[in-house]
């Protein structure tokens, strides 16, 4: 039974890391018709995921969600049905700026001492919720920010995580923190920017 369990979990790895690089992808085409700006969303009803809906680039929300996540809400038929699924798909951070994330070029992307940040090292969003089957589309960068939910480590303690750059990866909280320094700052000179992932509380 244990070897048919992690084959059966690697399997959903493997269709969660799948799904991200659809994700991202959904997200650049939104972004290269929006001169690289993301409305992140500061609240359930104003997602980016729902933004991305309403904008014709996806048609539902199976892609945007983690096999191994328990979603209460699916395969819902109408607008209405469908939008509510919308805001329990992968969290992507937000920032407290209503505006939303402006990554116009890398010299926009700096830590708190000023140097600049490459887009493969912003985790844009992943595996997130605020329980195992509470997922939302809102991940919160900071400890203790009850806005969104935090990374889950729902893959055998590691979450998939999806970077601006369009790549993805699983990382468990050791290699994330020490691989993408958290407790970085990113900000950005035109409409605001939001810190790295701090919450590891779910994993």
């Amino acid at each position: 039974m244990p070897a048919i369990q992690g084959a059966r979990e690697k399997a959903k790895t493997a269709a969660c890391l799948s799904n991200q690089t659809q994700t991202v992808k959904f997200i650049k085409d939104y972004m290269a018709a929006n001169d690289d700006f993301l409305k992140s969303g500061t609240a359930e009803d104003s997602t980016w995921s729902r933004i991305l809906f309403d904008k014709n680039i996806i048609k539902d929300s199976k892609v945007l969600r983690c096999p191994s996540l328990i979603y209460s809400s699916a395969n819902g038929t109408t607008q209405a049905e469908i939008k509510n699924e919308l805001a329990h798909v992968y969290g992507v951070g937000y920032t407290t700026n209503t505006d939303g994330f402006d990554f116009r070029g890398t010299k926009y992307l700096t830590n708190q001492d000023g140097d600049s940040i490459s887009p493969n090292m912003l985790i844009l969003g992943g595996c997130s919720g605020k329980a195992q089957d509470n997922a939302t589309a809102i991940m919160s960068f900071k400890s203790g920010d009850t806005t969104g939910g935090a990374p889950i480590g729902i893959h055998q303690k590691q979450a998939n995580f999806f970077f601006l750059d369009g790549h993805v990866e699983t990382l468990n909280q050791e290699v994330m923190k020490k691989k993408y320094y958290p407790l970085s700052t990113v900000t950005s000179t035109a409409k605001g920017g939001a810190d790295f992932i701090t919450n590891t509380s779910k994993f």
